[in-house]
């Protein structure tokens, strides 16, 4: 049996499936409040239960295997401090400890890219750049640096543990709609009027799941795998999408001085209406870092190799589309 938390998430209910496809039995934790609708269908156990209640984990790991902890608070607004600490430290301590008590016979933690030390790379980061919280440069960043060396910590109790380091991702199953999956659907509907500067490191949530699986039965005990994709460019990304989509990419490219600016309006609108915004100083300054990773650990040890972003692109697309995230007819293509 193994156990999946955050399995209702994108990378949690991508996973999910492909163990399933794997022969895998699974079951899912997710908060009561959670939509079950990434879950329909798939012949899994459902587990009720909360990061904060230590005695729902128990009861969750209890007679599993191995635990993949997905779970995270995830946010790039301002003012998240409590809630990102709360989610993200404290309820991968329960995680933990959980899995200790029921004698888990190992632990995979998922961290992020935002959890490394990015003084070090000087453009590239990889394992090696470590886990440092105070260099982190988001507060989720350092909230996921901090889970990270409880985890390796963890170590030390005789927990067996890896970690595994996804960059920014993408793809279809994204069934809560994530930054890069609004991103497609604005494209996609014509919200999109402008874009910024800068570029990121972007991977397919399909091979995050399958490197996350190879680090669970190949990973060494207290390693650390960087699973990332391709760097690429925002105006690459607009490329793409317009070959993908059909809509001509936007003419305007907002100067990235004018585009702090505006965030600084955006992140207040999106605070008052509980909302995401578009992009925030934080997202504007990660863009601008123009990061690149380095997954070579993870394609010796691993035998992990990520497919070309341009089919990231074009499957979440096509699954937006198809599960009615889309309306064709308005969607611009030519």
């Amino acid at each position: 049996m193994i156990v999946i938390t955050g399995a209702a998430g994108h990378l949690g209910n991508t996973l999910m499936r492909l163990l399933l496809s794997q022969g895998e039995e699974v079951r899912a934790f997710i908060r009561e409040t959670t939509s079950r609708r990434p879950l329909a269908g798939l012949d899994i156990d459902v587990f009720l239960g909360d990061l904060f209640d230590p005695g729902s984990l128990v009861r969750a790991f209890s007679g599993a295997d191995m635990v993949y902890h997905c779970a995270a608070y995830i946010s790039i607004l301002p003012g998240q401090t409590v809630p990102l600490y709360e989610t993200n430290v404290k309820g991968t301590e329960n995680v933990i400890n959980a899995c200790i008590k029921t004698g888990i016979r190992r632990l995979v933690f998922i961290s992020s890219i935002e959890a490394l030390d990015w003084h070090t790379g000087r453009g590239q980061v990889n394992e090696t750049s470590g886990y440092h919280p105070e260099n982190t440069l988001l507060e989720y960043g350092r909230t996921k640096a901090e889970a990270s060396l409880l985890v390796l910590s963890a170590v030390e109790e005789g927990l067996d543990v890896v970690i595994t380091i996804p960059t920014g991702i993408t793809g279809p199953y994204d069934f809560k709609i994530s930054e890069m999956g609004s991103l497609v659907l604005d494209y996609a509907s014509g919200r999109l009027p402008a874009y910024v500067d800068g570029g990121f490191d972007f991977v397919d949530v399909r091979d995050v799941a399958a490197g996350t699986i190879e680090a669970g039965k190949r990973g060494r005990t207290g390693e650390s795998y960087l699973l990332s994709g391709t760097y690429v460019t925002v105006s690459a990304i607009m490329e793409i999408l317009e070959e993908v989509t059909g809509r001509k990419k936007p003419g305007f490219k907002v100067p990235y001085r004018l585009a702090m600016f505006g965030a600084r309006f955006s992140e207040r609108r999106a605070l008052r209406r509980g909302t995401v915004p578009k992009f925030t100083r934080d997202s504007l300054r990660i863009l601008k870092e123009g990061l690149s990773a380095d997954s070579s650990k993870a394609e010796r040890e691993l035998g992990y190799h990520p497919r070309d972003i341009r089919e990231s692109f074009h499957d979440a697309y096509g699954w937006f589309k198809k599960e009615g995230y889309i309306d064709e007819s308005a969607s611009g293509r030519r």
